[in-house]
């Protein structure tokens, strides 16, 4: 409605100094002012806030508004025919200034991400909990996802990110900030939930891996058939589950090589109170351990991480 009430006339009658300098007192004192007072006492740094003032959108409310007043009052109030293209030009050139140096600004202010290592785990079990609050220490950004008000609590208790949502209904990316997550973990007793989970989210979030428990069926089957996507070729559900409440702890090991990496998940498999999780390196990337270890790229300084009963290598 605005865009068909502005001629190229009206454009070039305000195209003068005076419009210059009151767009940009809208833009860098009266906006800013506006945030700043807004978020009084907010959790939002100072630079979370200059952003915010710099991008913030402008638009739909005032050019609604600019066009129902702008058509009532030409020719009661002089001057009234100038508030639909003063506020055509300010939306506009709002959006062309802000959307073309948005990147850039949030990169010198230091909020964006540039990173995508987070990690999104759906099952909020006493074993996502103990292996969430490993990876919160080490520097990862973890949120956890269950229907269960209780497990959620609990992890929050932790200081973990939690969220009670349902993954069938819910879509994640609008209830939680996900912009830095890179791998999906789908953690419950339900196959069904965590198929799910990886169909849904995989491609969305998962792009450094996406990673669900194996089903008692695909752990009686054996190795040979398994697929991409598991998390652990040995243990399901039930074994992680009963090996996090007799053995609430996670330990590391530091492997040498890919031989003594492969001697030493060898013992971890052969003690039934122990589940090898992943392999981290010391720049704090984390790898799931494949079906076929040969396939894994060690570096040369490397930790094995596992939960369970501590052993003496």
């Amino acid at each position: 409605l605005l865009a068909a009430n502005i001629n190229i006339q009206d454009l070039e009658y305000i195209w003068n100094w005076k419009v210059a300098i009151l767009f940009f007192m809208l833009i860098l004192v009266v906006r800013p002012l506006m945030v700043f007072i807004s978020a009084f006492k907010s959790d939002l740094s100072l630079n979370e806030k200059l952003f915010i003032s710099w991008v913030g959108p402008r638009g739909i409310v005032a050019a609604g508004i600019a066009s129902l007043f702008g058509m009532k009052l030409t020719g009661v109030v002089p001057g009234a025919e100038l508030l639909a293209p003063l506020v055509f030009m300010v939306v506009l050139g709002t959006v062309l200034i802000n959307a073309s140096t948005a990147k850039f600004i949030a990169k010198m202010l230091g909020v964006s991400v540039d990173k995508k290592d987070g990690v999104l785990i759906v099952g909020a079990c006493k074993a996502s909990r103990l292996i969430a609050k490993y990876l919160l220490d080490h520097g990862k950004h973890v949120v956890l996802i269950d229907k269960n008000k209780v497990a959620i609590q609990k992890a929050k208790d932790l200081g973990i990110e939690a969220f009670e949502a349902d993954i069938f209904e819910d879509d994640l990316g609008d209830l939680v900030e996900l912009d830095d997550i890179g791998y999906v973990l789908a953690f419950t007793a339900s196959s069904d939930v965590n198929n799910e989970v990886l169909k849904k989210y995989q491609e969305r979030f998962g792009k450094l891996g996406s990673y669900r428990l194996i089903t008692a069926d695909e752990l009686k089957e054996g190795m040979t058939d398994m697929k991409d996507g598991i998390f652990s070729y040995n243990d399901d559900f039930i074994n992680l589950v009963e090996i996090a409440r007799d053995y609430p702890n996670i330990y590391e090991v530091n492997v040498d090589s890919k031989e003594d990496f492969q001697e030493k998940l060898k013992i971890i498999n052969s003690n039934k109170e122990t589940i090898p999780l992943f392999v981290i390196n010391s720049k704090n990337i984390f790898k799931v351990i494949p079906a076929d270890i040969s396939s894994l790229d060690l570096p040369d300084k490397a930790k094995l991480v596992y939960m369970g009963q501590k052993i003496e290598f």
